[in-house]
């Protein structure tokens, strides 16, 4: 049978410490869930997965790339633009823990100081749980998520309507720290000022790309608008082109290309965010861009956007990855690819077929997005 794609191992106790292993510089490492690795000097950290990457495509698809690009990084800590913050009211303490979720449990690891976190949402963090205490209603509420973009934000899941003395609370303490109030009740989240709104820069190519909570962004900045240059840099895409971004979210990808190349087409499974991607482009005046909604697990059928063909592709699937897509990818006519993966098993899985089609593996590398976890993209 095929080996497991994950085993899961745990430390119990350390015996003697390798000689590689670092004091994990935050009190939480160990308990809170966000950060696995954090015993691992930052080089050592990028090694590992850098060996997670080669190893998968060794074992899976039998190949090694042409060439091995260095790992692209970030600063290791301060990094993560975007956190969701777990809240629940424990019934017999009558009280509201506030936290992150421990690692393997639906615990909640009391924090007032993550790592990890941008430095512009750390104040947020230290006084949001005295902030949510003060409620009326602490069991009505749900989670958290913080986000720090062209603006910061904050969003408050509810389960019942927030009363007029909470509501003053929560916009006092959006005052105080320069933040934009966003609640979730029933419905959207929707900014209580209606005027106000989110979003994020690519500042290499002018763009700004409008976001709202619970869409997905890259919650690392520095290594995203680095990862968009690589990945425009190894695609290599020609003015005349017409060029296919598939799995393309809010058009981090697909903007940036339309600079350069006469043609992209955008494709998406979240009809909403089909939406916003297209609105993200006709508002940084990009006319060139077309984008449609399509089932992406299924094969590309005759789709229409599909018909003349392309230059190039870029892809940046899901964990899942893009097994039914990249099964007939060379029956669109494209000699290049850029494939962004955040599982390195199914992107070695989805190599194997790659390489059935003619393609080869000219260049891989890793990306530093999540710094102290052992996620690999």
């Amino acid at each position: 049978p095929p080996a497991p794609e994950d085993a899961e191992a745990r430390t119990e106790r350390v015996f003697t410490a390798s000689e590689v292993r670092r004091v994990a510089p935050c009190a939480h490492a160990g308990r809170c869930g966000g950060c696995s690795v954090q015993h691992l000097p930052h080089d050592e950290q990028l090694a590992l997965k850098q060996r997670m990457l080669a190893e998968q495509l060794s074992r899976v698809a039998a190949v090694e790339p042409e060439e091995w690009a260095a790992p692209l990084t970030g600063p290791e800590f301060g990094y993560r633009r975007r956190a969701r913050i777990a809240v629940r009211w424990d019934a017999r303490a009558k009280q509201l823990e506030v936290g992150f979720r421990a690692a393997g449990s639906q615990d909640i690891v009391a924090i007032d100081h993550c790592l990890v976190l941008v430095q512009a949402l750390q104040p947020i963090m230290a006084g949001l749980p005295a902030l949510l205490r003060q409620l009326s209603n602490p069991r009505a509420l749900g989670h958290v998520e913080l986000f720090s973009g062209s603006a910061i934000a904050v969003l408050l899941r509810h389960m019942a309507p927030l009363s007029e003395a909470d509501m003053q609370l929560l916009q006092g303490f959006c005052l105080t720290h320069g933040a934009q109030l966003w609640l979730h009740g029933e419905g959207e989240p929707q900014p209580v000022d209606l005027t106000q709104t989110l979003g994020y820069r690519l500042e290499q190519w002018n763009l700004q790309l409008a976001y709202r909570p619970g869409d997905f962004v890259q919650v690392n900045a520095g290594v995203n608008e680095a990862m968009v240059a690589q990945a425009l840099e190894w695609l290599a895409p020609q003015a005349d082109e017409r060029v296919l971004d598939l799995f393309c979210g809010l058009g981090n990808f697909a903007l940036p290309l339309a600079k350069q190349v006469r043609e992209v087409v955008a494709v998406e499974g979240v009809a909403t965010m089909v939406e916003r991607a297209a609105l993200n482009a006709v508002s940084n005046n990009l006319h060139n861009a077309a984008f449609f909604q399509a089932d992406l697990s299924q094969p590309l059928a005759q789709a229409a956007w599909a018909k003349d063909g392309f230059s190039a592709v870029l892809l940046d699937p899901p964990r899942d990855g893009a097994y039914e897509v990249v099964r007939k990818l060379s029956a669109l006519g494209a000699k290049r690819l850029v494939y962004v993966s955040c599982n390195p098993a199914t992107l070695a899985r989805d190599t194997v077929e790659l390489m059935k089609q003619g393609y080869r593996l000219k260049r891989a590398g890793i990306l530093d997005m999540f710094p102290q976890t052992a996620h690999v993209e």
